[in-house]
């Protein structure tokens, strides 16, 4: 038996009246939902193939690394493709790649091991914020239940390792402030940074904390931080010949919509409510009582930050900040309605109204939006089968709109279509080679996610997919797939 049931005895608020039966279904319904995660997450780990568009550019970075190739090539020239980002997960990655082959499992299953310690971390700093380790305990089963961690933290992406990251600067704040060991925090945000060059919400926020309470340990932390991105941005841009600064600078600065970030936070609110409400809640509760508090800090900036989903691409990930931080005010929020309400009649009635409010929210949330992660159908892996048998026979240049087909297979990615497609409408990639190369049936095979006679996926240039319309036949559909080779 885990003693005092995970601290749930000292927690009166989750007991009150009527509240309890709801609360009890919750915390149920949270433990089940953690094991279908768990669940669903080995199957996604064991999937051999692509289920994420970006899976298999990150696979093939990380087996280029692991042959001693740069991840950052000039896009003047073959192969042209583009990585967005810096290179902390591809550089983990190559080692299980080196290790044991070309596959997805490895990454995959350091996005899940990521997953459930950010769940750990989130739990942590919540008790550690309450005092209360079962409000740690719903804070940290309240992450894989966001139905953007759940798709996400089983993909062989980088945002789950880079949100570890960023978490683990955060709860090294919170353990050692006051003492020269919150300094700890500082390489952990150097990592986090270099892992995904977007997370800045987190040493932003630890500033902003510090500033106002230890002003000295602040400037050394950020200071400190600042020299240290920049000496790592300087030699990697050396070592690569000024290719870093162009790929995860200039090339990943794709078009900004302001209409579609508003759609974007539209979409994550629909199927978030319960954490927006609720840490909106305790947001406006510190700031009304003017506390400076370190995560309403994070929970401001990484919203702020996650407006850059209006640039063309952009997905749930960019909110994932914004979930962690919901799971731990969620933790603060029923914490504070226990302290700052009174004992009494009156006060006693308030809680347990209180209490039934977040724990009915919280249970809406829990049934009608969280799914744990499945792998694709069966007919799709059956496709993936088929099409990798004509990719495996093919010699020469293969275009595939699934990357990922290429690399398992042993072929090279010569083009990665969505980027590319994206620098040439922004005139910074010349694609008059790629052309002239369809057009003289250079490309011994093309598989592609839509048919050539019909709609285009918008991941090649019209230019593009008229010069394959022109050039190359059908040989064969399976599945969503088509498969193309040159016509006589």
């Amino acid at each position: 038996m885990v003693p005092g049931w995970w601290g749930f005895k000292s927690c009166s608020l989750i007991k009150l009246g009527p509240a309890r039966i709801v609360w009890l279904v919750v915390i149920l319904g949270l433990c089940a939902n953690l094991a279908l995660y768990l669940a669903g997450a080995y199957r996604c780990i064991a999937y051999p193939y692509q289920i994420d568009y970006g899976e298999g550019a990150h696979l093939d970075r990380a087996r280029e690394l692991a042959e001693g190739r740069t991840i950052y090539p000039a896009i003047d020239h073959y192969p042209y493709k583009v990585d967005n980002y810096p290179p902390v997960y591809d550089l983990l990655c190559s080692f299980l790649v080196r290790a044991s082959g070309v596959s997805f499992w490895g990454g995959r299953t350091i996005s899940v091991v990521s997953a459930m310690l950010v769940s750990l971390l989130v739990g942590v700093m919540a008790a550690a914020q309450t005092g209360r380790k079962c409000y740690g305990a719903i804070a940290a089963l309240l992450f894989p239940a966001a139905a953007g961690v759940a798709y996400w933290s089983v993909l062989y992406r980088v945002d789950m390792l880079g949100l570890l990251l960023s978490l683990a600067g955060l709860a090294l704040v919170i353990r050692y402030e006051g003492t020269d060991r919150v300094l700890l925090a500082t390489p952990m945000f150097l990592l986090s940074l270099y892992a995904r060059q977007s997370l800045i919400a987190a040493p932003l926020s630890t500033f902003a904390y510090l500033l106002g309470r230890d002003r000295r340990r602040a400037t050394i932390m950020i200071a400190s931080l600042l020299a240290s991105s920049a000496l790592t941005f300087l030699a990697l841009n050396a070592a690569t010949s000024g290719q870093f600064y162009l790929h995860i600078v200039k090339y990943t600065a794709t078009t900004f919509i302001p209409i579609r970030a508003l759609q974007q936070y539209l979409k994550f609110a629909r199927s978030h409510p319960a954490f927006l409400v609720l840490a909106t809640t305790y947001t406006i509760y510190a700031l009304s009582r003017r506390r400076n508090s370190l995560i309403v800090n994070y929970f401001i900036l990484s919203g702020l930050i996650a407006l850059t989903a209006g640039k063309v691409g952009s997905s749930v990930n960019y909110f994932l900040e914004v979930i962690a931080a919901s799971c731990i005010l969620t933790g603060l929020l029923v914490n504070g309605l226990e302290t700052e309400m009174q004992a009494g009649k009156d006060g006693m009635e308030a809680r347990s109204a209180a209490s039934m409010l977040v724990a009915t929210l919280l249970l809406f949330q829990l049934v009608a939006y969280a799914n744990p992660p499945l792998p694709p159908p069966e007919a799709e892996r059956d496709a993936c089968l088929e099409v990798s048998g004509y990719i495996r026979n093919a010699s020469g240049m293969i275009i595939s709109e699934d990357t990922g087909l290429l690399v398992v297979n042993g072929k090279s990615i010569v083009l990665d279509p969505w980027i590319m497609t994206q620098l040439a409408k922004q005139g910074l990639w010349d694609q008059s080679t790629l052309i002239r190369d369809i057009e003289a049936k250079a490309f011994s095979l093309i598989v592609l996610r839509f048919d050539l006679e019909g709609q285009p996926s918008g991941r090649f240039t019209a230019q593009a997919a008229e010069a394959m319309r022109e050039n190359y036949t059908l040989l064969n559909k399976s599945g969503d797939f088509w498969i193309y080779g040159p016509g006589s």
